[in-house]
């Protein structure tokens, strides 16, 4: 049963939680009772996907008290302290070591009996501070970023051995955390996938192309935007929607410069409702991924999940774990005449369009379930089995 042990999550939350930790932990706390789940954020602003009264608690830190606290905790044990205080001198990582103290009490007080790390970044790093002081179980999920462009590999490293369990969400992921933190740490790692929720229907009308993600060099929206000014007259029939967060790529300025203005709509950033009507009323999801030209690609993109879970076909590259995932209309990196292709099929095949939306529906209810959490809430309980 899972019903009583307290979790505590470490994310971040620069506008709100993001959708799927939302899901997921609601998944966590609201089957028999469910688990106690407290929210440490990094980074804390509101957004649509807040953390619920029912889950537990969350506790914003403040900068200034983190720092004025620190004597105190010197004072309670100063072995411990100034030991941790060398190893975070050593490894660079002396703001995590604050914070981690300070999480550290908080979680105590709250009778917190197992750790959570949502990304193997600086979260990871404080749930490291924090195990070592409470003496609990550490669990990090790695969803991609964090192994391309961590902040810091040699604690990344150190991080991930201390770990008692490792979440990625596919076998690439899984692959380059070998690669990197060597075959104990890809042997230990759990796949667990996302936990998607669609609609129970699929939209349909005039063909329309979304994307959706950080206006990056990495999510390709040049390459969309040159396959569509390579279509020619048969462009006329695809609209472009982009959303997402700004970023160093002006997306306007792109589709200006290409062309193809007049056939793209930017919206930039938009809050989960809107997002969630884009999802419904296009036609086409598009994400033509790349590796930038300082390294940094893609593992899964959640974006390509949660698509599908509407039902949407969708066009991606061969990149990272999106074959894990994509079965249709994958694409090669950086190839806008096959981009372009694809692109052309759907607007020429309509039985096509019918087809892939009802295999990646099927692809998503069967491997992105709620039963992800579960195997999410066994490896907590498995954790806490000793606690």
């Amino acid at each position: 049963m899972s019903q009583g042990r307290h979790i505590a999550y470490i994310i971040s939350m620069p506008n709100g939680m993001d959708r799927w930790t939302h899901r997921e932990v609601e998944a966590l706390t609201a089957r028999d009772g469910g688990m106690r789940v407290s929210i440490f954020p990094l980074r804390y602003a509101e957004g649509p996907y807040m953390p619920e009264p029912r889950w537990g608690d969350h506790y914003v830190f403040d900068r200034i008290r983190v720092l004025l606290r620190q004597p105190l905790w010197f004072l309670r044990n100063p072995g411990q302290y100034v030991t941790l205080l060398r190893e975070a001198l050593e490894t660079r990582t002396l703001i995590n070591f604050f914070l981690g103290y300070d999480f550290a009490m908080q979680m105590q007080a709250r009778g917190v009996q197992a750790i959570h790390c949502v990304f193997g970044d600086h979260k990871l790093f404080i749930g490291y501070y924090c195990k070592k002081l409470l003496n609990v179980p550490l669990s990090v999920a790695l969803y991609g970023y964090d192994l391309r462009a961590n902040p810091n590999w040699d604690m990344f490293k150190r991080a991930i051995h201390a770990c008692d369990e490792i979440v990625v969400n596919c076998a690439f992921n899984q692959e380059l955390l070998t690669e990197i933190a060597g075959e104990q740490a890809g042997a230990r790692a759990r796949i667990i996938r996302h936990y998607s929720l669609g609609p129970e229907r699929d939209g349909r009308g005039k063909l329309k192309v979304l994307q959706v993600g950080a206006f990056e060099e990495r999510k390709g929206h040049d390459l969309l935007f040159k396959a569509l000014k390579q279509l020619g007259d048969t462009a006329d029939n695809i609209e472009v929607w982009v959303a997402g967060y700004q970023g160093p790529v002006d997306v306007q300025q792109l589709a200006h410069d290409l062309g193809v203005a007049d056939r793209v709509r930017v919206f930039g950033w938009v809050n989960d409702e809107v997002v969630n009507l884009l999802y419904e009323l296009c036609d086409v999801f598009c994400l033509p991924s790349r590796t930038s030209r300082d390294g940094i690609s893609e593992g899964l993109p959640v974006a390509l999940i949660e698509a599908m879970a509407y039902g949407k076909p969708v066009i991606s590259t061969r990149l990272g774990g999106i074959p894990e995932l994509v079965e249709n209309m994958l694409i090669e990196e950086n190839s806008v005449d096959d981009l372009a292709e694809a692109l052309r099929r759907y607007v020429q095949e309509p039985g096509l369009l019918e087809a892939h939306s009802q295999r990646n529906l099927e692809i998503v209810r069967e491997r992105y379930a709620e039963t992800n959490v579960d195997a999410m809430r066994a490896l907590l309980v498995e954790m806490t089995s000793g606690v």
